[in-house]
Formats: structure tokens, sequence, C-alpha cells
């Protein structure tokens, strides 16, 4: 059994960010913590702590799983792709960071982004969020990188048309060339 003799709870400061399950919808947050742990199948899981930064929650938390590798330790198996790994990717470009070369999830700490969260049962039966989606991804030049299928040309704007030439106006002396 665990004994807390002789530690003092005076000094403890309330933060008043209780872990808790946001209402369904899209919140504002930042990744504030992490964890990595094996999952019961063998699998790797991610949890990250989310803080929101306005709105009428601002200052609590909650936790999110992303379950990111399979237990053969990569996100594919049979041809599929875990959703937890793709919607990490998609949580990392819509922060800003470049997954090219891998993630350190510490590039996602403190870095405003929305996401679309939901709200399951635990084994306990009590409200957890879930990832769903990532709103602010669609924005990003990242999000308009991958929308381009391998080999396709890049679509580039089409350049301003010339402006219209201005009129010749004869100069003293000299007869204009129309």
């Amino acid at each position: 059994m665990a004994s807390f003799i002789g530690m003092n709870f005076n000094e403890v400061e309330d933060t008043g960010a209780v872990a808790f399950a946001f209402p369904a919808g899209t919140h504002t947050v930042m990744v504030v913590g992490d964890n990595d742990r094996q999952t019961k199948s063998g699998g790797r899981m991610l949890g990250l702590q989310l803080e929101a930064v306005d709105g009428p929650f601002k200052g609590k938390r909650t936790w999110i799983n992303l379950v990111y590798a399979y237990d053969n330790g990569t996100p594919q198996k049979d041809g599929k792709t875990l959703l937890g790994f793709f919607l990490l990717k998609r949580l990392a470009i819509a922060c800003g960071v470049d997954t090219s070369r891998g993630l350190d999830v510490a590039q996602l700490y403190n870095k405003p982004v929305a996401v679309q969260l939901s709200v399951s049962k635990d084994l306990s039966d009590n409200d957890r969020n879930e990832l769903k989606g990532v709103p602010d991804f669609d924005k990003t030049p990242g999000a308009q990188r991958l929308a381009q299928k391998p080999g396709a040309p890049v679509r580039v704007a089409a350049p301003p048309p010339p402006a219209p030439a201005a009129a010749a106006t004869p100069s003293a002396g000299i007869p204009a060339p129309f």
C-alpha cells in the first residue's frame, strides 16, 4: 500500500487544470503532455494530453490515445494503415511540423490547433475523448502537397493577364506609328 506520510500537500499548487472529456465537437487545443506505451495486443499507442486554449473550457485538459503501430512494429498490416498514425501525421502537419524525416512529439507542444473530438466510454464506463479529425490540416501547405497524386502535375495558379497596352500618343513633331 502506498504511503504519503511526510509529504506536505499544502505546497502543491492547484492549477485548476483537471483532466476530463470535452464535449464532442471542434476545440482549439495544444499538446501539453504525452506518453508512449504498449497496447494489450503488442502494438504501440501514443497518449497526448490536450489543453483547451480558448472558449469555455480554456485551461481544461483531456487525454487522447492514438494507436500508431501494430504488433509488427509498423503502422501497416495487411495493406491497412492505422487511423492513429494517419491522424498523428495530420496533427503534426497542422502544427507546422515537417514529418518527412519522422516526428519528435515535443515538436507538437504548445502549438494551438483545431481538433475534432468525439466522446466514447472507456472500460470503466467513464467518458473519454477520441480524435476524429484535424480541421486545420486542410488549410496547411502540407495538406495541399499531400492532395497531389504521385506523378500528377503540380497545379500552379495561372499568371495574371497582361495589362492592356497604353495608347500611343504622338510626341511633338513625331508622327504616331499608326
